[in-house]
């Protein structure tokens, strides 16, 4: 037994987990990859009213604002992405389909 969690300790280590040794294994068919480190688009077509001024909108991954008031302003979030940094952002488009930028997902509430 003491060899079995001598092991598990180990692996939790290796792995960078304190509670679990490891996640597992997927399929990589179920899977979406991304090219940066922004991740893959995934759908999410939600409409959600952006409540926070304290997020900027962007117009990419590089953190380059743009200059666009959004607060109290509805959009349709039409992708979210979950970046590396461990933060998720929706992109963001007006009731006319026009693009507006990126933004952090704490900065909206769905409607």
């Amino acid at each position: 037994m003491a060899r079995k969690k001598q092991q598990l300790l180990t692996q939790r280590k290796q792995t960078g987990f304190k509670k679990r040794p490891g996640i597992g294994y997927i399929n990589a068919k179920a899977a979406k990859t991304g090219s940066g480190k922004q991740g893959a688009a995934i759908q999410y077509g939600k409409s959600v009213k952006v409540t926070s001024k304290n997020y900027g909108v962007y117009q990419n991954f590089n953190w380059k604002k743009k200059n666009i008031r959004a607060v109290n302003k509805t959009y349709l979030a039409k992708y979210i992405y979950y970046h590396i940094n461990g933060l998720s952002y929706l992109s963001l488009y007006d009731n006319k389909g026009k693009w507006i930028g990126y933004i952090n997902a704490k900065a909206v509430k769905s409607k």
